[in-house]
């Protein structure tokens, strides 16, 4: 019985993956609670509910924990509270890892589908940006909604074109790792869309990401001519894009990157503040209302970050978390196996690369695409 509900469970959440933000942002009609709920997390939360003893398997989660009790010196419970779900969230999305871990050992499913399921969500999520890109090139009125205003850009499901980015620069990457290993027409095609869907976020740290991504995928895989070859093609597409109007279509803006240094310089700021064990999971919208004196709405989806990751995660567990994450990364790392080790490290090279000018590391869709690749990528077969 647990193992049909566990299965229906995972069939719900990835059946639901790639259509991001969309189910919530409905949902926030119907409802008032300041908070958006997915029916992605629901499944999530009845997962982990069924698999509790997967919490005492995650590693330091002790000072992760630490980090939103010490919290309570600074801010009142209060102010706390939604830190407190959304950290809850990624205990959930760690556990998919372990549940899949589970029916691996058991043999209910095998590597490949891990993999297909990643494979299947990237064509969707692209296959749906472009549908929004065809239907609603202008998505300016999603600033009423406390959403950042796009023209004739390639946002998705997920509302952001630097997130939908992202995850279309996952799935790129899983798509030349297959190419490596077999060109055929039907990886050809999914490239293809995938790469054109990318190509018209202008998401300019998703492009950075996927160069970065796939120089170290094809390291001593591809002759460096070919290496080269693919990435001048690669340019010359930016180059060749449309310019239809607005100003997020202009890969030269500037004042993006101008809001993103203020920005980092603003989270540099809040870490010193509190640089030992930080404000605790997702409390940065609360240190910048105390510290800095900030206006920005608590309804914003910018409020709780940084645009850059390393920043944010300072903020929320201080240097004794950081410092345990990275002893996490190190003991992962060793347990990965040798012939999929580099489709991991390219796809992570990817995340840490567009973390640097976007709050990524922790985004849910792209931390239960990296846990589910890496269990595919750490077991045999």
């Amino acid at each position: 019985m647990k193992k049909r509900i566990e299965n229906l469970l995972l069939l719900l959440y990835f059946s639901l993956f790639s259509f991001g933000q969309l189910p919530a942002f409905i949902f926030e009609f119907y409802t008032t609670l300041p908070f958006n709920i997915h029916l992605t997390d629901i499944a999530l939360l009845v997962l982990l509910a069924l698999n509790l003893k997967n919490i005492f398997k995650i590693k330091h989660l002790y000072i992760f924990l630490f980090s939103s009790v010490f919290a309570l010196t600074i801010f009142a419970l209060a102010e706390l509270q939604l830190g407190i779900i959304y950290l809850i969230r990624i205990i959930a999305i760690i556990n998919i890892g372990f549940v899949f871990r589970d029916k691996l050992t058991k043999k209910e499913i095998n590597p490949q589908f891990l993999l297909n399921i990643l494979f299947i969500n990237g064509i969707a999520i692209a296959l749906w940006g472009w549908l929004q890109y065809i239907l609603f090139p202008d998505t300016r009125q999603m600033a009423i909604y406390a959403w950042d205003d796009h023209l004739y850009r390639l946002i998705g499901t997920f509302f952001d074109p630097a997130f939908t980015g992202i995850l279309l620069t996952l799935g790129l990457i899983v798509t030349c790792h297959s190419l490596i290993k077999k060109i055929n027409v039907k990886y050809v095609l999914i490239f293809a869309i995938l790469v054109s869907a990318l190509l018209f976020t202008y998401s300019r740290a998703s492009y950075l990401a996927f160069f970065i991504g796939f120089a170290v995928l094809v390291y001593k895989k591809l002759p460096i001519t070919k290496g080269i070859l693919f990435g001048v093609l690669m340019v010359i597409g930016v180059f060749l894009l449309p310019r239809p109007g607005g100003e997020g279509v202009k890969l030269e803006r500037v004042y993006t990157l101008v809001l993103k240094v203020e920005n980092t310089a603003r989270g540099i700021d809040i870490v010193s503040k509190s640089p030992v064990f930080g404000y605790g999971f997702n409390n940065i919208c609360a240190a910048q209302r105390k510290y800095l004196n900030t206006n920005i709405p608590e309804d914003s989806h910018s409020c709780s970050g940084f645009d850059n990751s390393v920043v944010f995660l300072l903020g929320c567990f201080g240097i004794v978390g950081v410092m345990a994450l990275g002893n996490i990364l190190k003991d992962l790392n060793q347990k990965l196996h040798p012939q999929k080790r580099q489709l991991m490290y390219a796809s992570v090279a990817a995340v840490f690369t567009h973390g640097m000018f976007t709050n990524t590391f922790v985004y849910p869709w792209v931390l239960a695409w990296m846990v589910t690749l890496y269990v595919w990528a750490s077991t045999k077969g």
